[in-house]
């Protein structure tokens, strides 16, 4: 039965009137609700606006779109709409009885790039019991009304399902990327499916798409994946399966390669002290550590906020500084040429969102002095962090000092070995490390692929930063007791995520829920959560929820720490599954190195940065893969074409496209509408009726042959005119001249460019090349401005949505909302545009959550006047070129250089981030600190 206006209060059965300019759009509001147990179910239906209402100008075209566009817009004339499309939406109900709305808008969206058609918005929710609802409506206007619950469960079930049906999808679909993490949304989609037993389209799992991609995902935490196991936890599939198999048998060694490096090639001392299972970033001084701590914040903190579309701060950096003991601004103090000769940061991984298996190694021109200011550190972290001590351990007949607090916070070993110190987060590492000094476990000094490497890349070459990851480091990754304990731990780690949020999903249904336990009767959770095959759980310790085994969230136990013992059948099936895709498809990881140079340019403000890539020796999968692809390496290059900003060359082979000899492609963007980049559109057949490609000026071209401009229509047969110009069906305009097939969307652009094309020779042979000007200072500067603009408020704006959408769907406070939301995400929330998130009173009387930034602005989608994107001050200017080579040992080089500002910030200590996310400052150590012991020097019998 529905419940129109008639049932409400009196100030709703009037219409609604909102003016714009001399037109009304009036809204009308149909109501009707279910009773039902566990749930009943209602929808409230908004109709608003009878006309239509110009947005923009169409752009001159001839489509049916923009036709109808302007046939509007001579009628109706301009203005700006008021209607539901772009009003905030909100549902309360007086005692808090509505649970889990859903907000429905109808609209034509190819339209509506035009116009403000008339909009129908309905919401849908469910509520508890069978007493009349007091609900409140916000639309922005406050409507008021009192409906009573009817009982009817045919209506009741279609109502469910049509509330599913939006709830479910979501409006995007649950795959959809959205701009704030989607933890919250899965809980309760998959929570409420499997309570009311309803269908929940399941996510076909990305690993089982690609397995060595899924690898991949696994290994860089990815938040799908994190999606997909909270899935799994939620839906039951993860119930306990018995651990009864012993550990599947690990990939294969390396297969030996002939490397025959000179047996007296020089390598550094340091090296002779690094695990071959471990990644190595040799550093050699201070200003270099500093230097890539700086250049990794922009580019692992920005970029990764822009690549990402999130504005969190997860304080990577500080909360590894606390886990190992190592203060900032200290060790600034004791670099340099009297305390330190070298140091490198090394690990088996830098899964520090979780917790890493990571340390500092430093050798040491005065042990005394850099073992005391060291012990000073971890005597300062324990008296900051509660419940953290220091014990005194015997491992391999060396003294080693370990601190640590009960939840992980603090994990920090120390042990020293001649002039050589060790901090580290693992004790593997330390057993590896001591090994090293008798021979006892491959250093990286002793390994063949090392001295190969050393042998190409000389020390005299006096890198500013080198990082060498060898074949070891890869398979150890690989390896089934890290692949296996990586997705336990991720589990871990999801199931702590999700523990709060069942919480409050229990408190705003009014049940007395609050540990694991009473939650899994309550079926806000289900059973088995938090109990894992390997025998941990999931556990409460000093007010924090914990893992048994490997502790806190994000200080985790290394993975080379943790025991695996036995595997459950599922995890060697698919371990099993993934060794057999990577024997047969990729063979073996080839060692990476890459070594950084820099030196100031004349005038003292910009510098140059020199980046070398190899990746050698080549395993013959990967040769014969990208000998598909690539050419043969060549001296011969198009010349700089004046005009580009942003150029590119490969010489290329059809791949799996198409049968065909080698050719070079190449291409450059000369300028493109800033409008493009504010189109916040995807598709790019939105794009195409929007004509916006139209605003990118660039061109593609092939030589000697069209290649893979055939895919573009490069090799059309529609007839040329005398000059070689045809104009394709697609709308881009072709020129083919002596060789050269060029396509554009501008013919101008193809009469520019044609006569400067000629071949030079290029520096050293490669077959790729990719070159940009000082983009700050190009014609792409509006561009890459407005895009970043767009990105920045984008993830501003998921961040108010995020905390907003605690208030709906949960009944957090709105006061709470802010540190509810960072307590559920372990981060800060960031604004990229400066600023503050305000609580706010909205027009109707609804709070929400706002960003200064956007919120005191006109028209914030549009950047300010004075906005520039922090990104385009970082390069100055780039070259880049990749080159495989297969004689005398097939290698993969690429070389780069770019034009960057000169490092000019302060010299404090922090570890570089390499690229994982932001930091913290930690706090200054207290001035009645007491000294802390002082340990003696390592004497001849390896003693502490």
């Amino acid at each position: 039965m529905t419940n129109t206006y008639p049932m409400l209060k009196l100030t709703a059965l009037l219409a609604v009137f909102a003016v714009v300019g001399d037109r009304c759009f009036a809204q009308r509001v149909d109501v009707e609700a279910y009773s039902g147990n566990p749930f009943g179910v209602g929808r409230i239906t908004i109709h608003s606006g009878e006309g239509f209402r110009i947005k923009r100008v169409p752009r001159p075209g001839n489509g049916r779109i923009a036709a109808l566009a302007r046939r509007i817009a001579d009628r109706v004339g301009q203005g700006d709409p008021v209607n539901l499309e772009s009003a905030e939406l909100s549902l309360v109900e007086k005692s808090g009885r509505a649970l889990y709305p859903v907000f429905e808008k109808r609209d034509r969206p190819i339209l509506r790039q035009f116009i403000s058609v008339p909009t129908e918005s309905t919401i849908f929710f469910l509520f508890r019991g069978d007493d009349p609802l007091d609900l409140t409506v916000y639309a922005p206007d406050a409507l008021e009304g009192r409906v009573i619950p009817q009982a009817d469960p045919a209506g009741h079930a279609r109502l469910l399902r049509a509330w599913w049906n939006d709830y479910s999808s979501a409006s995007d679909g649950r795959d959809a990327v959205r701009e704030y993490p989607q933890i919250v949304e899965e809980y309760l989609t998959d929570t409420l499916a499997r309570r009311l037993n309803l269908t929940l389209p399941r996510r076909t799992p990305r690993r089982e798409l690609n397995i060595l991609r899924g690898e991949l995902r696994l290994l860089a935490g990815s938040e799908t994946l994190r999606l997909e196991v909270a899935e799994a936890v939620l839906m039951g599939d993860l119930a306990n399966e018995a651990a009864t198999i012993t550990l599947p048998e690990e990939l294969p060694p390396p297969q030996p390669e002939s490397l025959n490096p000179p047996a007296d090639v020089p390598t550094e001392p340091l090296a002779g002290r690094v695990p071959v299972e471990c990644f190595y970033v040799r550093f050699g001084s201070f200003p270099n550590f500093q230097w890539l701590r700086h250049r990794t914040e922009d580019w692992g903190g920005e970029l990764r906020d822009v690549v990402s579309a999130r504005g969190l701060d997860y304080g990577l950096n500080a909360r590894m500084q606390q886990q190992l003991g190592l203060r900032e601004g200290k060790l600034a103090d004791i670099f340099g040429d009297k305390v330190i000769a070298d140091v490198a940061l090394i690990g088996t991984d830098m899964f520090l969102s979780e917790g890493a298996a990571i340390g500092t190694l430093f050798q040491a021109k005065s042990s005394a002095a850099l073992s005391a200011d060291l012990m000073q550190q971890r005597r300062s972290t324990m008296n900051e962090v509660e419940g953290a001590k220091e014990e005194k351990l015997t491992i391999a007949d060396r003294r080693v000092s370990y601190i640590s607090s009960p939840t992980g916070t603090v994990r920090s070993y120390y042990v020293v070995d001649g002039d050589y110190h060790l901090v580290t987060t693992s004790r593997q590492i330390v057993e590896w490390f001591l090994a090293t000094a008798d021979g006892h476990h491959e250093s990286l000094a002793a390994s063949e692929e090392f001295r190969y490497t050393r042998a190409r890349m000389p020390l005299e070459r006096n890198d500013t930063i080198f990082v060498y990851l060898s074949p070891e480091f890869f398979d150890n990754l690989l390896s089934g007791h890290y692949q296996i304990e990586l997705y336990r731990r991720m589990r871990s780690a999801v199931e702590i995520e999700l523990f709060p949020i069942a919480q409050l999903a229990a408190r705003a249904e009014e049940k007395s829920a609050t540990t694991i336990d009473e939650l899994i009767a309550a079926d806000m959770l289900p059973a088995g959560f938090g109990e894992h095959p390997d025998g941990s759980r999931l556990v409460e310790k000093d007010g924090q929820l914990v893992d048994s085994l490997r502790g806190g969230r994000g200080t985790f136990l290394p993975i080379p720490d943790v025991p695996l013992g036995k595997v459950t059948p599922s995890e060697e099936a698919e371990y099993r599954r993934f060794k057999d895709y990577y024997v047969e498809q990729w063979g073996q990881m080839d060692p990476v190195v890459v070594a950084i140079r820099r030196e100031e340019l004349p005038g003292g403000k910009l510098e140059r940065v020199e980046l070398e890539v190899q990746a050698a020796p080549l395993s013959p999968q990967h040769v014969e893969t990208l000998s598909n692809w690539l050419g043969e390496p060549t001296d011969q290059r198009l010349a700089p074409v004046e005009g580009n900003v942003v150029s590119f060359e490969a010489v290329v082979r059809g791949g799996t496209f198409f049968a065909g000899g080698e050719h070079h492609l190449f291409g450059a963007l000369r300028n493109v509408d800033p409008n493009f980049a504010l189109d916040a559109r995807t598709s790019i057949i939105a794009r195409i009726i929007g004509s916006q490609l139209q605003g990118v000026q660039g061109y593609l071209g092939a030589w000697p042959e069209p290649g893979f401009l055939r895919l573009l229509g490069g090799s059309s047969n529609l007839p040329a005119d005398p000059a070689g110009y045809t104009q394709l069906r697609t709308g881009l305009w072709r020129r083919q001249i002596n060789g050269f097939t060029l396509l554009s969307f501008h013919p101008q652009i193809l009469e520019q460019v044609s006569p400067e094309l000629q071949f030079v020779k290029a520096e050293r042979p490669a077959q790729v090349w990719l070159e940009a000007d000082d983009l700050a200072d190009s014609t792409l500067a509006p561009m890459i401005n407005a895009f970043g603009y767009r990105q920045s408020r984008q993830i501003t704006l998921g961040n108010t949505r995020f905390m907003n959408m605690l208030i709906e769907q949960l009944h957090v406070p709105p006061e709470e909302s802010l540190a509810t939301g960072e307590r559920i995400l372990g981060a800060k929330f960031m604004s990229p545009l400066g600023g503050e998130y305000e609580l706010r009173k909205w027009e109707g009387g609804a709070e929400g959550w706002v960003a200064t930034a956007l919120a005191d602005r006109d028209n914030s989608t549009q950047p300010p006047p004075d906005y520039q994107y922090e990104a385009l001050r970082w390069v100055r200017g780039a070259k880049l070129e990749l080159s495989m080579q297969q004689a005398p040992q097939a290698a993969l080089a690429a070389h780069g250089e770019f034009i960057m500002p000169v490092e000019s910030r302060p010299s404090t200590f922090e570890l570089p981030k390499l690229p994982f996310g932001l930091s913290t400052p930690q706090p200054k150590p207290k001035a009645d600190e007491k000294q802390p012991e002082v340990l003696p020097a390592p004497s001849g019998k390896r003693e502490f």
